[in-house]
């Protein structure tokens, strides 16, 4: 029957319209060869001839046919398309039980070359409906097509060619109960790592399959074809787990180094793998996810993805799948295919261990799981619980994991290691079935990441190539993961292993460690002292007991621990300066350290006699005495939240380290992170600037290059202040076991400073200081072209080329660089500062009412009503206030200059960059009112000037000195004059006249409605009711002359100002043009016999027409503005 079904329905008229029901002839042909081999007896015939040629001949034929319609009609009708695919499959699954297996292979390779793309023997007609196919389809039908085949029973018989010498019993060697491949076989094992021409030949379905993994992966930009590839592969791999033949840890390796080459493929992707530091990562998508999902149970969703990078899902399942290759292969086939790897390759590795570890960390604040997936088939439950309970994760806690809190740090050295964890320590009553396995996840790929990195050192130790595997590059990414793992979430089974694993390294690598040109040393004391605070005790003595090997090593390998000891206190220093400092425990670390000097006081006698068991103890002093210091800005934090008061107290710490440069340098970047956070950009800057100025300082005293800045003199240029970073005591530069010196700290070097520099840039610019940009560019263009870096120079020049345009572009606009204002504490409740002035700069265009508002928001709710707030700027009588009540006084100030200093300060950076003095008025009266009639008003001009220059390493600073200057009413007026003139002149010398101002000013200066103004100064100075002459001193006349010349230049630039707004306006303000132009010519014929002379007066009268030929509604003020004021001035 079957031969003549298939035989007929190659020929068939109705052949095509017979693929409907394709799957019901197959049925009938799979029954019948069945009943054909039942009823004869085929004992001792090879299985290639159970069947007659001619039927071979016709199936594959039939599959050409039908390949050929699937491929003819996929533009067309999909489902027709896919239903036919998918019977083709089971029945080649169905024949691979009946047939030779190398006969139905070559079905299916046939089918493969059909289902090609590029295949020209299939062409698409020409007419009719037919579309041509694309390759996602293609792609797809192949994914659904191996995803039938890989479900047979047999499959890894039948990529296994049996029987095969590595499952021979003479190859497996008896290993602690368990059969291992002798390392004899690893040469052959080895071919297994490549897809190469004879992997896919040896083993056909698997290479089809890796083969379509790998094309997809690296070629397609379908997020859907992917997704569907990976959880082939994940099904796949999920099946062998389940396979309960397979229970033998030799024939467990041996299927998984199968797909060694799987794991080259997702190397050679790594760069389209999710990048989960990223924001906008899927936290909805847990692992638990990963596992219940099913085959293209993606398709037609969005992924929002760009340039075919692998979706979060999609990249979880992939690196799940690698993991679990890397868990069941042999240790010793793993170790030898490393040993013939690239280092470039062991790095990609490592890199996508690193991955794992961001991508599988424990987020248990978050439900990551939704509660939908409780109402799962029950048998998806049974098959979650089967897949981990079989491996080491339940038994590991019961027989490997018993703490003991009396153990010494020894102990912890060769802490037992296993490759599971288990949850078995918590409630199972309390914990969901959805959450345990979240744990039983992150943990396993957690321990298995931990033993691919020991089998990787172990491959390298083995070696005769130690140089390439154990290289710094390598081991220092190697401890980058283990960094990386001691900063993420784990459980505390696997932090312990995490610290045992560090320990073996440092053990092992104690020279690239403490390498000078790595930061390895310095993330470690972080990671460390970090730990050293937590809650949980086992945590802190594993931590302990880490930096307790660390110090030993250092002093073992240099004769000192001077690097681990500066590098912990630096690590103190940020941790209680990070974000993070709210994790940070002072109990918990003072703890830490009360064990770490029980440590050295039971050391050994081969160390007991030298000074390594004091010195630790000093350590341990000076963290604790760094830790109390800090305990006044972490309360400040807290109960007030005053910024500028954790400021301060961040700067005298780092006073403190004067010193101690590498602490310095470290507060000054932990002051410049905190400015970063209150957008004050310009403080940023100098802070990094400082840091630069410092380090350039001691290495010109104590390594000097002809490359580097010379000291801080070189920096003097971008800020005078940074002269305070001089070393001012010989003793500093010692070379002596704290360590200070270069050679013996990272920090100090070239590159340090050039990064320094660079954030500083960054930050100038964002604040609008282009010109400080300039000035630290300079310093980078010297450094880097003695090092003949000519990519460097050319960012630096195309900095500097920046913003120089801006300033062109703003030109001379006005530049807001900041606002200052004078505060002053008066009270005891400030403690240190009561009646202390200090001026406050603020962001641009802050107006007194908001910096106002907000210390009295700060200090009333700190103080609440023993709180007052002066709104004026009066003069303080501390007789009459409350010495119990706190009280705050803000006035805004501006900057002052001299007269002659004004001569150099032209542009509106140079008025507002290293200042230190400003001023602000008070006006009085002699009756004690503050404001009154023009010849009446006094003013007290106050001049403050600050400890340091603005910008500085803080916002605020304290007031050294004020002078104090009585304006009489004469001087006033001049002043006011002085200050309209200079309002006129900005507006006018504008690329761009500000037409509304300059109406604003006009009308302001000769409007019928103001009452006092320049005619009531003029007029109260210059006319009846002014001085006589018999009565004025020398003095007085200077002040006439000086009001007498600001009226005169008054009237010019009034004239000036109609000029342009008669340019400017349309015919709709020639009304308000004239009505301004008589105003101005009424005003002077006013003033002009008291500020002209009498030529000037005569030649005014002689040309104003304007009282002869005054009509109603005609006003002639052409003639009578004809006059030019600029020449009686």
């Amino acid at each position: 029957v079957h031969e003549q079904l298939i035989s007929q329905w190659t020929v068939s008229s109705v052949r095509v319209q017979s693929y409907e029901h394709a799957w019901f002839f197959f049925e009938i042909v799979v029954k019948s060869m069945a009943l054909h081999l039942s009823r004869n007896d085929f004992n001792g015939k090879s299985r290639k001839r159970w069947f007659p040629k001619d039927y071979k001949e016709d199936l594959v034929r039939l599959t050409r046919l039908i390949s050929r319609e699937i491929f003819v009609k996929m533009g067309t009708d999909s489902a027709y398309v896919h239903f036919i695919n998918k019977s083709l499959a089971y029945f080649f699954q169905d024949i691979l039980s009946l047939m030779d297996r190398g006969f139905v292979f070559e079905l299916i390779r046939v089918y493969w070359e059909m289902m090609n793309i590029q295949n020209r023997e299939v062409k698409v007609p020409s007419e009719g409906n037919e579309i041509a196919p694309s390759e996602e389809g293609v792609l797809e039908l192949k994914l659904n097509f191996l995803h039938v085949i890989c479900q047979h029973e047999h499959y890894i018989p039948l990529n296994l060619p049996y029987p095969h010498s590595l499952f021979q019993e003479k190859n497996l060697v008896k290993s602690s109960g368990t059969f291992k491949l002798k390392l004899k076989s690893m040469k052959t094992a080895l071919s297994l790592s490549s897809l190469n021409k004879t992997y896919c030949q040896r083993h056909f379905l698997v290479g089809l399959l890796l083969s379509l993994e790998s094309y997809i992966l690296t070629s397609s930009t379908s997020a859907t074809l992917q997704r569907a590839a990976i959880l082939l592969i994940r099904d796949v791999l999920f099946a062998h787990d389940n396979d309960g033949s397979l229970a033998d840890a030799a024939r467990r390796s041996r299927v998984a180094s199968l797909y060694l080459p799987f794991v080259t493929i997702v190397l050679d992707v790594k760069e389209k793998l999710w990048d989960f530091n990223k924001p906008g990562r899927d936290s909805a998508s847990t692992q638990v996810d990963i596992i219940i999902q099913s085959p293209f149970s993606s398709i037609g969703r969005g992924t929002g993805k760009k340039n075919g990078q692998i979706p979060t899902r999609s990249t979880r399942t992939l690196l799940l799948c690698v993991l679990s290759v890397l868990k069941n292969c042999d240790d010793d086939l793993l170790k030898k295919w490393w040993s013939t790897m690239k280092p470039i390759r062991i790095i990609d590795l490592i890199s996508i261990l690193r991955l794992c570890v961001e991508c599988f960390e424990y987020q248990p604040e978050n439900d990551a799981v939704s509660v939908k997936a409780h109402d799962k088939a029950e048998s998806m439950k049974v098959q979650l619980e089967a897949m981990y309970e079989r491996g080491a994760a339940r038994r590991y806690i019961k027989q490997n994991f018993a703490v003991d809190n009396t153990r010494s740090w020894k102990s912890a050295l060769h802490h037992p290691k296993t490759k599971s964890i288990d949850l078995d320590g918590t409630d199972s009553g309390t914990i969901d079935l959805e959450e345990a396995t979240e744990s039983l996840v992150c943990a396993e790929t957690s321990i298995i990441i931990l033993d691919t990195l020991e089998l990787l050192i172990e491959s390298g130790t083995k070696t005769e190539i130690d140089s390439v595997i154990l290289s710094l590059p390598v081991v220092s990414k190697i401890i980058g993961v283990l960094l990386l793992m001691m900063s993420s979430n784990q459980s505390i089974p696997v932090m312990q292993m995490v610290f045992a694993t560090q320990r073996s390294i440092i053990t092992k690598f104690p020279h690239i460690i403490f390498e000078e040109e790595t930061d390895l040393c310095s993330k470690l004391c972080y990671q460390l002292l970090n730990h050293c605070s937590s809650s949980v005790a086992e945590i802190r003595e594993e931590a302990v007991a880490s930096i307790y090997l660390l110090m030993r090593q250092n002093y073992e390998s240099s004769g000192s621990f001077s690097k681990v000891k500066i590098q912990l206190t630096i690590a103190l220093s940020r941790l209680r300066g990070s974000a993070n400092e709210q994790k940070f425990n002072d109990v918990y670390l003072n703890r830490s350290l009360v064990t770490l000097r029980n440590y050295a006081e039971r050391e050994t006698p081969d160390l007991s006699s030298t000074r390594f068991p004091e010195q630790v103890k000093e350590v341990a002093q000076n963290l604790f005495m760094i830790m109390r210091d800090t305990v006044r800005m972490k309360e400040v934090n807290i109960n007030t939240g005053d910024s500028a008061t954790k400021i301060d107290l961040m700067y005298r710490i780092a006073k403190g380290y004067q010193n101690s440069p590498p602490l310095r340098i470290t507060w000054l970047k932990n002051m410049a992170s905190e400015h970063e956070l209150g957008d004050q950009k310009c403080e940023a800057a100098m802070c990094y600037i400082h840091a630069a100025a410092l380090m350039s300082e001691y290495l010109s005293m104590v390594d000097y290059q002809n490359y580097l800045p010379k000291g801080c003199c070189a920096f003097q240029s971008v800020s005078p202040n940074v002269l305070q970073e001089c070393a001012i005591m010989d003793d500093v530069l010692k070379p002596d076991e704290d360590g200070i010196c270069l050679g013996e700290d990272y920090e100090f070097s070239g590159q340090r400073i050039l990064e320094l520099l660079s954030k500083a840039v960054k930050l100038l610019y964002e604040s609008h200081i282009y010109e400080g940009v300039e000035e630290v560019s300079r310093l980078m263009r010297s450094m880097y072209k003695c090092k003949r870096d000519s990519k460097k120079m050319a960012e630096i020049h195309k900095n500097m080329t920046t913003a120089y345009n801006e300033i062109l572009r703003i030109g001379k606009n006005r530049r807001e660089m900041g606002c200052y204002f004078r505060v002053s504490f008066y009270g005891e409740r400030f403690n240190e500062l009561d009646r202390q002035t200090m001026i406050y700069k603020e962001k641009p265009f802050t107006k007194l009412p908001e910096i106002s508002l907000r210390l009295q928001k700060l200090y009333g709710e700190q103080f609440g009503s023993d709180f007052e707030f002066i709104s004026d700027s009066k003069r303080i009588e501390l007789d009459s206030l409350d010495p119990y009540r706190a009280y705050v006084q803000v006035t805004y100030v501006e900057p002052y200059f001299e007269p002659w200093e004004m001569k150099y300060r032209k542009t509106p950076f140079e008025l507002t960059y290293n200042v230190d003095r400003f001023y602000y008025f008070t006006p009085f009266t002699r009756s004690g009112t503050a404001h009154g009639g023009v010849a009446d008003q006094f003013k007290r001009r106050t001049v403050l000037r600050t400890e340091c220059t603005f910008p500085y390493v803080k916002s605020r600073l304290n007031v050294v000195s004020i002078e104090e200057t009585v304006m009489v009413p004469i001087e006033v007026a001049t002043e006011d004059m002085r200050m309209k003139n200079e309002q006129f002149e900005t507006i006018l010398a504008s690329g761009k006249t500000d037409l509304k101002m300059l109406q604003m000013l006009i009308q302001g200066a000769i409007g019928t409605t103001v009452n006092q103004g320049p005619l009531e100064i003029i007029l109260q100075f210059f006319g009846e009711t002014a001085k006589s002459f018999d009565v004025m001193d020398e003095q007085y006349l200077c002040h006439r002359n000086r009001l007498r010349y600001q009226c005169k230049l008054f009237l010019a630039n009034i004239k000036k100002g109609l000029d342009e707004n008669r340019n400017m306006i349309g015919a709709f303000q020639e009304d308000y043009q004239r009505e301004m132009e008589y105003n101005l010519a009424k005003f002077r014929e006013t003033v002009a016999c008291h500020i002209f002379n009498l030529d000037a007066q005569k030649q005014i009268k002689d040309n104003d027409l304007f009282y002869k030929n005054l009509t109603d509604g005609d006003h002639p003020v052409g003639l009578a503005l004809s006059y030019d004021y600029t020449d009686a001035i």
